[in-house]
């Protein structure tokens, strides 16, 4: 008996017309059919798993039971395998024209939400997943000879599922030499950059990237930047990589300071930003802050926005101030306070964290 060819009828969904039906009485079967080329499917009766193949005698194409296959050539046999006992039903089919979506996120209206520190109950007529941004708050930077303040964290995650209820914390900025604050979504915590050593020479502080060391007011020798701090375990066992992949940016150290040996030389160092450490203070000006990062999202109020630069070391004088790291803005989200080289206060606060989604309706 073979299989005739024919042109299946349209419709709205794909037209399948029945061919044959067979009881797999062993586990695999090899059945002489002759069908023409086109697109075929064999379906359980019990929804098992199992394997058809077609073949020509030289030509072979096969697909997992259940899945439509589009066949180029005019097969004679046909090679089933499954559980014994089962019952393979084989139809040809007309699937409905249709066409390739590269993302099929970019069929949906996309909203932007920045939060703040509270609960947040997401949206019941959006996708159930958003695309989510955590950023640590930046640490203080130092006055007078003092390092920069360290970036905090950088946290993103794509394709996130979406509680009806999320507890917020959004971490506030800081003054000079204070630790930054964390920020919160969920199970997704970044840390805050680590504090800057002050004019009195002390260290940088830890945080998710180093404070610089401060300079200033010791005689002689040097002083250490923090450490940054490695990425934190996600809930629920995501991860910050795979096909909807996070992206965590930090762990940059802070620099040293360090100058020749006499009184007010000392240089603070730069602190660490989240791509990169800050780099030492010397004897010509205060180290460089650590680089940030470009915001992930391409339109929306957060689009082009820099996040989590090290601010800059400074000399004792107004003369040989570092550089902040690129993407640096004055109370910038998750960005280290700069140091000023006097005791004024303004540009050593650190900056605030950030908690914002992208979402789909």
């Amino acid at each position: 008996m073979g299989i005739q060819s024919f042109t299946p009828t349209s419709g709205g969904s794909p037209d399948k017309q029945f061919i044959m039906t067979t009881v797999m009485t062993t586990a695999s079967r090899e059945i002489s059919f002759s069908g023409a080329a086109g697109t075929y499917m064999v379906n359980s009766a019990t929804n098992q798993s199992g394997y058809v193949i077609y073949s020509d005698g030289t030509n072979k194409a096969g697909t997992p039971i259940g899945l439509a296959l589009n066949i180029g050539f005019a097969f004679t046999t046909i090679f089933m395998m499954g559980i014994a006992g089962d019952q393979f039903t084989l139809y040809k089919v007309s699937p409905k024209s249709n066409t390739n979506v590269a993302s099929p996120f970019s069929r949906f209206t996309i909203g932007h939400s920045t939060l703040s520190t509270s609960t947040h109950a997401f949206s019941s007529t959006a996708l159930p997943v958003a695309d989510v941004l955590v950023v640590g708050g930046g640490g203080g930077g130092g006055h007078h000879g003092g390092g920069g303040g360290g970036a905090g964290a950088y946290i993103y995650m794509t394709k996130y599922p979406m509680s009806a209820v999320t507890p917020i914390v959004v971490g506030a900025q800081v003054g000079p030499t204070a630790k930054g604050n964390y920020s919160q979504f969920g199970g997704i915590i970044a840390l805050g950059g680590g504090a800057a050593g002050e004019h009195s020479g002390n260290a940088g502080g830890t945080g998710a990237n180093g404070g610089g060391a401060g300079g200033g007011h010791i005689s002689s020798g040097s002083s250490t930047g923090g450490s940054g701090t490695a990425a934190p375990a996600l809930p629920f066992g995501f991860t910050y990589a795979g096909s909807y992949y996070g992206l965590y940016a930090g762990g940059s150290s802070g620099g040293n300071a360090s100058g020749p040996s006499n009184s007010w030389a000392l240089r603070g160092g730069g602190g660490g930003g989240a791509n990169g450490n800050g780099s030492n203070g010397g004897n010509n000006g205060g180290g460089n802050g650590g680089a940030g990062i470009i915001s992930p999202f391409d339109s929306g109020t957060h689009h082009n926005q820099h996040y989590c630069a090290g601010g800059r070391g400074s000399n004792h004088s107004p003369a040989g101030v570092g550089s902040n790291g690129s993407g640096w803005s004055e109370l910038g989200y998750g960005m280290g306070g700069a140091a000023h080289h006097d005791s004024t206060p303004t540009s050593t606060h650190g900056g605030p964290g950030l908690v914002a989604y992208r979402s789909y309706t």
